[in-house]
């Protein structure tokens, strides 16, 4: 740091910015103004203390900053040519937004430092060099040099279980060879699983979307099981304002043994306070990774005359691992690409209406029927040329497991879920 003389030269003593040349009044109200953003976004607010500074690489932020500060500046102009109401901000507060305004701005550039090659100011957060000297390097050597990492790059995802709303997967076939990346609404495994067949699971995401590395202490929600002994919790009467997840908060007791042990989070008491409970994030009991969505799948190779549907019915051939919709195949029955091992599945809802094979009902068996009910052993009316449940008064069959219904009330849903489509092995 630069020395500078006083006193004729007999001192000396760092050179520092000239803050003594800042009017009191302009710095008073530049503190105002923090004071107010603290009121009213609480730690949303931006300041010193904050520690949500990396707003301060944020160029959307910023740009739209840009707008606040125009905007106050616009409304401190009109005020000055025409005067104010009560209704808007005091001259004295849009003063206050702009230099707010000015100072962020300044804390942003000066955040981003200089260029590593040339040094002059960055435009643009994380950059390690500027772009003279960015595209000098490509017309000398034929590339850019690094760049700062993309909110968009594709990066490992090993924090959490696959999200099917943001994540990718692939697998790494044990025998050799990659799949392609995909997304599916039935994978709850973690980066690196490895399945029965040896298979091992790859997911990724955009690192914008990686979940936010969490520190074991952090106050955090205890909805999962009644409050514990170690919880801490707070009434909150009915209108009061949440508090905040401070451990030196008033609202915030030991559990222990008081009367909301064994209470759960959201229980109301006798006089209309919420209950809410905390704890350390690493004192969080535990909780099982999601299990797999049972869709209600219904195996159609058991249907070889069926006639594929597009849109609706699904397939795999013998070396495919996922299933995909059918598309080309639409048209063709399934009898025609069993035989070269090819599976077929749809919805339990979308199960075709014909019978699993052609056979013939039989007294003595039990049948499963499409809405999942069983039935049997049938009895059979030899005028009617009718199968017919006992127990049941409101349907019967005809001779291939066809449903017809003898109450009038009954829908034609109703009736085609009475459907039979199995035989029931005991």
């Amino acid at each position: 740091m630069t020395e500078v003389k006083h006193a004729g030269g007999i001192v000396s003593s760092s050179k520092v910015p000239a803050l003594h040349l800042i009017p009191t009044e302009a710095l008073l109200c530049l503190a105002d103004r923090f004071e107010v953003g603290t009121e009213r976004k609480g730690e949303g607010a931006w300041n010193a203390l904050t520690k949500n500074q990396q707003c301060l690489d944020d160029n959307a932020f910023l740009i739209e900053r840009c707008s606040h500060i125009i905007r106050h500046t616009m409304l401190l102009r009109d005020q000055l040519a025409h005067g104010f109401n009560d209704e808007e901000d005091s001259p004295y507060e849009n003063a206050g937004a702009i230099i707010f305004g000015g100072a962020l701005m300044a804390c942003a550039m000066v955040r981003r430092g200089d260029c590593l090659v040339c040094g002059k100011p960055l435009t643009e957060a994380g950059w390690i060099d500027c772009f003279d000297c960015r595209e000098y390097a490509r017309e000398a050597v034929g590339a850019p040099t690094v760049a700062a990492e993309s909110p968009d790059d594709w990066v490992v995802q090993d924090r959490c279980h696959y999200r099917p709303d943001l994540d990718e997967y692939r697998y790494l076939f044990s025998g050799g060879g990659v799949g392609g990346w995909t997304k599916t609404s039935g994978l709850t495994d973690l980066h690196g699983h490895v399945d029965s067949s040896g298979d091992k699971l790859e997911i990724r995401c955009r690192r914008k979307d990686l979940p936010p590395v969490e520190s074991p202490d952090d106050w955090v929600v205890q909805d999962r099981v009644p409050a514990r002994a170690t919880d801490r919790g707070a009434w909150v009467d009915r209108g009061e304002d949440y508090p905040a997840y401070d451990f030196s908060s008033r609202h915030w007791w030991t559990v222990g043994t008081d009367k909301a042990l064994g209470w759960q989070a959201g229980d109301v008491d006798a006089v209309g306070r919420t209950l809410h409970l905390i704890c350390r994030r690493k004192d969080l009991p535990p909780i099982e990774a999601p299990k797999p969505v049972e869709e209600e799948w219904v195996d159609l190779n058991k249907y070889p005359d069926h006639v594929l549907r597009e849109g609706v019915d699904q397939c795999r051939s013998s070396n495919q691992r996922d299933w995909v919709v059918v598309d080309s195949l639409m048209g063709d029955k399934i009898s025609k690409w069993a035989e070269f091992g090819w599976e077929f599945r749809c919805l339990k809802k979308d199960r075709p209406h014909l019978p699993l094979t052609p056979f013939s009902l039989a007294v003595g068996p039990k049948y499963g029927c499409r809405n999942g009910q069983t039935v049997g052993p049938l009895g059979y009316n030899i005028t009617q040329k009718t199968f017919f449940a006992p127990s049941l008064s409101h349907v019967t069959w005809n001779p291939t497991g066809w449903a017809r219904k003898v109450d009038v009330g009954m829908s034609n849903e109703a009736e085609k879920g009475w459907d039979i489509v199995e035989l029931v092995r005991d």
